[in-house]
């Protein structure tokens, strides 16, 4: 599990300031971003909401991808067998792609 470095969930949508804040009160909230709200179709009040979820999800995607990593390396014990080698790089093509999006979520590709 690496640390990430974005400022601690969980945030709240505030769609009254459009603004993503912490969930602290009062001098502990800290403002994480304002939203444009003036979008078609009320987009930006969409868009605010995921953001607000951000941090929640990455924790979610991490744990994911930690537990289908250990479940996969379990089923297929080292050495991996020639005849299982595509099986065992299908699978851990999703471990991959969770590890590449949280490290882009780190800001780190």
């Amino acid at each position: 599990m690496t640390a990430s470095k974005h400022t601690a969930g969980p945030w709240v949508y505030n769609q009254w300031g459009r603004q993503i804040l912490t969930r602290a009160k009062g001098s502990d909230q800290i403002l994480i971003a304002t939203v444009a709200i003036n979008t078609r179709d009320d987009e930006g009040s969409y868009n605010a909401h995921l953001i607000a979820a951000a941090p929640q999800m990455y924790d979610a995607l991490e744990q994911l991808a930690d537990s289908l990593e250990e479940s996969i390396k379990a089923e297929y014990p080292e050495p991996i067998h020639p005849a299982v080698q595509h099986k065992y790089d299908r699978d851990m093509s999703e471990v991959i792609e969770a590890r590449n999006l949280l490290a882009k979520a780190r800001g780190e590709s």
